[in-house]
């Protein structure tokens, strides 16, 4: 779960560089459908409040739906993945 602006600071830098390398390797055209590996940040509604947490996008499931692996949050602040695998299937809009 992301809490903090710092957090969102390293998010938004791991993407960043996510994004960069695959750009360099697709020379600037990539698809929805090549996003795979990729990180994303979800979001999910509570009744009073919406919640972030970082995922990996595993596959796409249908056309506005895709498999990702969520990630945990270290006491030091980084992202790791769980023991217990946590996927979940989202919608296209949570992204």
């Amino acid at each position: 779960m992301v809490e903090s602006d710092s957090d969102y600071e390293l998010l938004a830098t791991l993407i960043e560089e996510s994004d960069s390398d695959a750009e360099q390797k697709n020379n600037g055209s990539e698809s929805r459908d090549e996003v795979i590996g990729k990180f994303v940040l979800v979001k999910f509604k509570t009744k009073t409040s919406c919640v972030h947490f970082v995922g990996e996008i595993l596959e796409k499931v249908d056309v506005l739906e895709w498999k990702v692996h969520f990630y945990a949050k270290t006491a030091q602040g980084i992202f790791i993945k769980p023991e217990r695998s946590d996927i979940s299937v989202i919608e296209d809009s949570q992204i």
